[in-house]
């Protein structure tokens, strides 16, 4: 966890960026003392999806984004469960690799983008 907080904080003043902030902790515990989020992206949940997009849908913003990128069908039923009105695409990546003196396209597993956008509170 460390040497990625380390890599974003490098990326984050090699390209300028001081709206971002880097927190280290495990969500979604560490979240908790968070300012409310306007956009989240969830790309891991250590087993803990569920507990993590309720507590993103209570602090998230009106008008907020959240995504999901997941790789198990079983995480896809979860986030589907709790987000029943998200909108889910499958993203398939291929690999061009040579083969003789020719290319072919080596698949890479899909993933599944669930995206939601919470409506304005009336």
């Amino acid at each position: 966890r460390l040497a990625l907080c380390d890599h974003n904080s490098r990326n984050m003043r090699r390209f300028a960026a001081p709206n971002v902030q880097v927190f280290e902790g495990l969500a979604p515990d560490a979240c908790l003392s968070w300012p409310d989020p306007h956009a989240v992206f969830i790309g891991g949940s250590g087993g803990h999806l569920s507990a993590i997009v309720t507590m993103v849908l209570q602090r998230l913003h009106a008008n907020g984004r959240l995504v999901i990128n997941l790789v198990t069908l079983e995480h896809l039923y979860e986030a589907r469960t709790v987000l029943p009105d998200a909108r889910v695409i499958q993203v398939q990546i291929h690999t061009g690799v040579p083969v003789l003196k020719m290319l072919r396209f080596e698949a890479a597993n899909p993933i599944f983008m669930v995206t939601y956008q919470k409506q304005i509170d009336l």
